[in-house]
């Protein structure tokens, strides 16, 4: 029987999601001794990738446990993982007794990815597939006579019947005049420039106000960072806070029937402004009462204000623009 090459670029947590999956498919199917699968993973560790190779306690996850399972129909797997390891009381959970709606550490996961790593591998060789994990970067794909050729950074060509592409998420290249001076940084991760290049007391500004913008925060002050930080926002909005126990809803206006109601009705795809107006129904159906939306603007209120009120609204289990979505 002729060997089919799978090739998966990219070893990262997507990797290893990706790899589990495909294990399960060829040995349902019976093709797993007649299938070779090539990993390509630039860092000398599996699982971990850029996301998770952190080692900052500060750095959390940003969706709860019991939603980060590493298999896509078995959320709760991350979860169970903590629950069967004892995490009850590591302090890199964070947000109370109840694991599953707790937020681990970024650190933390990675150690739960790379136990999955080691546990497929090991299965591939009691089943009998053959997995071939090759340290280099792929840099190029180029289409041969129905394969890929894979063109590595430093290594020889190899060659794929198939090609998965999990790269993660790529550095951004907003500003590229400004690569190589030693007091800008491109990127937040790895986090050890950003440590080892910028003074404890130096004043620092950051591009942004999201999610990654918090990490940076977190890593600089996690390492005795005393220096003025100043973020700088288009919107001047910070994340969310979000609900320990978010309250249940049961969608009645934003649903999929509605929306393939206008597909069928309209012949095509429902407008934006449809769909914001489906929102907009399901969100005063939450509450209860029609909304003025205009009070729902949150630009030009300060930072401080909004985060005082949506610890509030946090703790009393979330408003109708978290619960719904």
């Amino acid at each position: 029987m002729e060997e089919t090459i799978v090739s998966i670029i990219g070893g990262g947590a997507c990797g290893v999601a990706t790899l589990a999956e495909l294990m399960v498919q060829l040995k349902i199917s019976g093709k797993h001794k007649s299938t070779k699968v090539l990993i390509i993973e630039k860092r000398r560790e599996l699982g971990v990738g850029l996301a998770f190779g952190t080692g900052q306690q500060g750095h959390l996850l940003n969706t709860q446990a019991d939603l980060m399972g590493i298999h896509s129909f078995e959320p709760k797997h991350f979860s169970f993982w903590l629950k069967k390891n004892g995490e009850d009381n590591n302090p890199e959970v964070k947000g109370g007794n109840n694991l599953d709606q707790s937020y681990a550490t970024r650190r933390l996961y990675g150690k739960y990815i790379q136990e999955q790593v080691n546990r497929y591998l090991n299965e591939a060789k009691e089943i009998g597939l053959v997995i071939e994990i090759i340290q280099d970067e792929a840099i190029d794909l180029i289409p041969e006579k129905g394969r890929w050729q894979i063109k590595l950074k430093n290594g020889p060509n190899r060659s794929a019947d198939h090609v998965i592409l999990v790269p993660g998420t790529p550095k951004p290249n907003n500003f590229p005049e400004f690569d190589g001076l030693k007091n800008y940084f491109g990127f937040p991760w790895p986090s050890e420039p950003i440590i080892k290049g910028i003074p404890q007391d130096a004043e620092v500004s950051i591009l942004g106000s999201s999610l990654s913008a918090i990490d940076a925060i977190k890593t600089l002050t996690d390492s005795g960072h005393y220096g003025k930080i100043s973020l700088f926002s288009l919107d001047g909005l910070m994340p969310r806070v979000q609900p320990k126990d978010e309250s249940s809803y049961g969608r009645k206006f934003l649903t999929l029937s509605n929306i393939h109601r206008i597909r069928r009705t309209a012949w095509r795809k429902p407008k934006i402004k449809e769909l914001f107006r489906l929102f907009q129904q399901e969100a005063e159906n939450y509450v209860g009462h029609p909304i003025d939306w205009k009070t729902t603007e949150r630009k030009g209120i300060p930072a401080d204000q909004l985060l005082e009120e949506d610890i509030r609204i946090a703790k009393e289990g979330g408003d109708a623009f978290i619960n719904i979505l």
